[in-house]
């Protein structure tokens, strides 16, 4: 047997649950049949709640990097933008890495530009040695005269070989030599 027909033989009418009147909570106004808004604290009229949106303009600015509110007094002005909590570290960290991209990109420049002049400077070192390396071997010719005369001295270690002559620079011993032939 239900509940609802042991109430009935009993003679005893279960009462009605009762529901919260709709009235404003804030100005007490009864809502039945009208427009009304509701949240987490009750019902609402339409003028209330604008006046409270009004207030929480007047006290709210939106943010300029994301357009939510944010409570005056407590955003961040960063070049003429204000700015809330999230959005300011966001340009804070962004600024900082541009700052940090702009240092290693000019200590890459320097150090480019510093390992240039140091090739530079060992390309130069390095041709100058080739200069005195070829003046050496064309001053001072290490081979041996082709024609070695009766009255040479035979090679010793502590003698050393005769160089061979350039053409049209002869030494004054072979000049005497071939004007002897």
């Amino acid at each position: 047997m239900n509940n609802a027909s042991a109430w009935k033989q009993d003679g005893i009418i279960p009462a009605r649950p009762v529901r919260p009147a709709k009235v404003c909570h804030r100005c007490g106004q009864d809502l039945k049949r009208q427009r009304r808004y509701r949240d987490e604290s009750g019902y609402w009229c339409v003028a209330c709640s604008k006046a409270d949106k009004n207030a929480y303009r007047a006290n709210h600015l939106p943010c300029d990097g994301c357009g939510c509110d944010v409570q005056r007094g407590q955003e961040h002005l960063l070049d003429d933008h204000r700015l809330c909590d999230v959005c300011w570290q966001k340009r804070q960290t962004e600024a900082l890495r541009q700052k940090m991209r702009d240092d290693a990109a000019s200590q890459t420049k320097q150090h480019s530009e510093a390992r240039k002049r140091s090739i530079r400077k060992w390309s130069i070192a390095a041709a100058e040695l080739a200069v005195a390396g070829l003046l050496v071997i064309y001053a001072y010719p290490l081979a041996s005269d082709p024609e070695p005369s009766a009255d040479a001295q035979p090679a010793t270690a502590t003698t050393r070989p005769q160089a061979a002559p350039q053409p049209g620079k002869e030494w004054p011993e072979q000049v005497e030599r071939m004007a002897q032939r």
